[in-house]
């Protein structure tokens, strides 16, 4: 399973490769998406902390490291995705400029987008419930206006 550069192999040794296609789907199903493109962004702003906390190992590794772990683990995947140049520097002037902080994604102007993604398997059931819904609507008041008409309702 490919998404970008995040890579996922899933393996029965032979023992049963039906089972292994079958906890991939699922895995699959689980993703949001969004985790090929974040894990993109993420590296992108690695280096560019890399370049303001120059150094290997040691103390600023250490907090390069922690400052990231946060990042990652405060921010929704799609938020993360979302991430252009301008919001990297300003997550950069803002977080890890002013004492390592972590600002909230909505802080630095990046909104999760709402859309009918996040529903994931359920969309298709909701998409019929909503038409079947509209047909039943429209042919009551078709069907009973013209009686409503008469009466002078």
């Amino acid at each position: 399973m490919r998404d970008g550069p995040l890579q996922i192999a899933f393996s029965t040794n032979g023992s049963g490769p039906r089972m292994a296609a079958l906890v991939r789907n699922r895995v699959q199903n689980a993703l949001s998406g969004h985790e090929g493109e974040a894990i993109t962004k993420v590296g992108i702003l690695r280096n560019k902390l890399k370049e303001r906390a120059v150094g290997v190992g040691g103390a600023v590794g250490k907090e390069r490291m922690q400052w990231m772990t946060g990042v990652c683990n405060a921010w929704k995947m799609e938020d993360l995705a979302r991430l252009d140049g301008a919001a990297m520097e300003k997550l950069l002037d803002e977080g890890w400029e002013k004492g390592r902080y972590v600002p909230a994604a909505k802080d630095l102007g990046i909104r999760q987008k709402k859309n009918l993604a996040c529903l994931g398997p359920a969309v298709p059931q909701l998409v019929t419930a909503f038409v079947l819904g509209v047909i039943t609507a429209t042919t009551v008041l078709l069907t009973f206006r013209p009686r409503y008409l008469i009466h002078g309702i």
